[in-house]
């Protein structure tokens, strides 16, 4: 096997400290001097947090000069940021933060990309997997990665909260702020004096509701005679009422008959159903008459269309650091791009943040995932590559010893 011929930790550090000291309009955060900053260096991975700056000159200084690794910086507004304890910064309020990351969202790409080995019983594989199969294990070690396809579930799933936001809660586009992470998603900023002040008990109710939880079937429901019930709403009320009858009808449109009997969902009234929808749309929903076992099966099903899929953790924190925009990850050297809402829906989002865009390394691999970022390497599965200078850090930082630099050209 090739082995490295160069610091690969030096290499990464000198192109980041380049980007730093060129880049113009640099991200200052608002209200900067009230946020606590982190750092993680090239010469750990040790967080140093509690870290606050006078202005944005003090700030940018000090990323020029230190070039970290991973930058990031609070939800929250202090009165005194730098204090090493938390109960001693004086919470002033928090911008309401949420996450959405590809891990947490099953994609059938993962088998092109994601592999898993059991340090249990030695079995291996591809895909995503939380126990071992041939063992029943849960000490894997996991090797994943990202590929455009995963970006672009992860959009789609970010523009389903973007719609949450603003038709069911009010916020106006200009409140959200949105950047693509630099790895596996997504971050949403709401920037408004609504959400400053909010507690965890409140912002745990926002988790749950864009994540379609704690919906009680019985008020979405009527009895009409013996034994069925129909559904109450129309497609003119709010929030879930509306949503439910998207989400159910969504998932009939994509559902064959032969499908929903495999899943034990068909009967002869979801049947008639099914055939009704061609012919009057959602409405058949509406004039449908069913028990409450279908109906619970539809509505199960429609949640699962219409709610998204966030880390909860994120938003309901009301202390958290988050990736600071404009920044680099240091794990895949992507930035973390700022993008309008247009941007999301219609933008290569990759094109957005790549920032190595000179050059090319010739790398030797005895393992290569099929799918990388915008790379599809087909059958190949080792030997000799040549790749662009961003894929090739990306590859390189998270390839462990199946990857390894042969030159830069």
């Amino acid at each position: 096997m090739l082995k490295r011929e160069f610091n690969l930790s030096l290499f990464v550090k000198r192109l980041f400290s380049k980007y730093y000291n060129s880049v113009s309009n640099f991200f200052i955060p608002k209200k900067l001097e009230r946020r606590e900053f982190g750092f993680i260096f090239f010469d750990g991975e040790l967080m140093r947090r509690h870290i606050a700056f006078r202005d944005a000159s003090d700030f940018l200084s000090f990323i020029r000069s230190n070039v970290p690794k991973h930058i990031y910086y609070s939800s929250a507004y202090y009165e005194y940021p730098d204090a090493d304890n938390m109960n001693d910064k004086g919470w002033l309020g928090a911008d309401l933060i949420f996450d959405i990351d590809v891990d947490h969202i099953p994609t059938p790409c993962k088998r092109y990309h994601d592999s898993w080995k059991c340090l249990n019983c030695g079995g291996e594989g591809t895909g995503n997997v939380d126990v071992c199969p041939y063992c029943g294990s849960e000490r894997l070690r996991k090797k994943t990665w990202v590929c455009t396809f995963c970006l672009d579930t992860a959009r789609k799933e970010t523009l389903k909260l973007l719609d949450f936001l603003i038709e069911d809660f009010g916020f106006d586009r200009s409140e959200l702020e949105i950047f693509f992470s630099g790895h596996r998603g997504f971050h949403v900023h709401i920037d408004s004096d609504a959400v400053l002040e909010m507690g965890q008990d409140s912002r745990r109710e926002i988790a749950d509701y864009v994540r379609g939880l704690g919906i009680d079937n019985s008020f979405f429901l009527r009895k009409s005679r013996k034994g069925l019930y129909r559904y109450v709403y129309n497609y003119d009320s709010p929030g879930w009422y509306r949503r439910l009858i998207r989400g159910i009808y969504s998932f009939l449109l994509k559902s064959s008959e032969d499908s929903l009997e495999r899943a034990n969902v068909l009967t002869p009234r979801i049947k008639n159903l099914l055939e009704q929808l061609s012919v009057l749309g959602p409405d058949a929903i509406l004039e449908s008459e069913l028990s409450l076992r279908e109906w619970k099966t539809l509505m199960e099903n429609g949640i699962s269309e219409e709610s998204c899929i966030i880390d909860e953790k994120v938003t309901i924190d009301t202390k958290r650091l988050i990736r600071l925009p404009d920044s680099l990850h240091g794990k895949t050297g992507l930035r973390v791009a700022k993008l309008t809402y247009d941007e999301l829906e219609n933008e290569d989002i990759l094109k957005k943040s790549i920032v190595f865009t000179k050059g090319v390394m010739r790398i030797y691999t005895t393992r290569i995932p099929r799918k990388v970022l915008d790379y599809d390497f087909g059958e190949i599965k080792s030997g000799v590559l040549e790749v662009p200078m961003y894929l090739g850090i990306y590859l390189l930082q998270n390839g462990g010893d199946d990857i390894s630099l042969i030159k830069i050209l």
